[in-house]
């Protein structure tokens, strides 16, 4: 198996005992290693890296050494470091959320009931059960619905001066 992470060497010496030190943070940072200027995140770990290393090399004179703490402090200096190297993503116009009229919210909000009813029915597929019918014509009226809208919304665009 071949990773794409790059491999960070610490050693760490230590009595741990039974218990395990393991920080069950998660964090949801994706980083593209080709796209980022990876002499400035060396820059910025390196920045950062000062106030943690004296402890993790092992200086003893520190009585209240905390291990964990330092562990969890070397993550966020990473993970601030990786943060601040990924190239902001800028919203387009296109993912704008759509407003919707009071007419297609209450057709999505009554497809979505009928839906459920007949979800929680157990999903009969007959035709000539009323609950799977309703589910039908519900969902056809809210795309009716929809269709009407986008159009008088289109004729309206098109008919006002710029």
């Amino acid at each position: 198996m071949v990773s794409d992470h790059y491999p960070l060497l610490c050693l760490i010496h230590g009595d741990f005992g039974t218990k395990h030190l393991v920080n069950k943070v998660k964090t949801q940072l994706k980083v593209n290693w080709d796209k980022i200027d990876k002499a400035q995140y060396q820059a910025d770990v390196e920045c950062h890296m000062p106030q943690t290393s004296h402890t993790l090399q092992g200086d003893d004179n520190r009585p209240d050494r905390d291990l964990k703490s330092e562990l969890s402090i070397l993550c966020e200096t990473l993970t601030y470091a990786a943060k601040s190297q990924i190239p902001s993503t800028k919203r387009s116009d296109n993912t704008r959320p759509k407003r919707m009229s009071n007419v297609v919210s209450a057709a999505r909000k009554q497809s979505k009931h009928s839906f459920w009813q007949w979800k929680c029915a157990g999903r009969p597929m007959d035709v000539d059960n009323t609950l799977y019918v309703n589910m039908k014509f519900y969902k056809q009226e809210l795309r009716r619905v929809c269709r009407t809208e986008q159009a008088t919304s289109r004729y309206t665009y098109k008919n006002t001066d710029p």
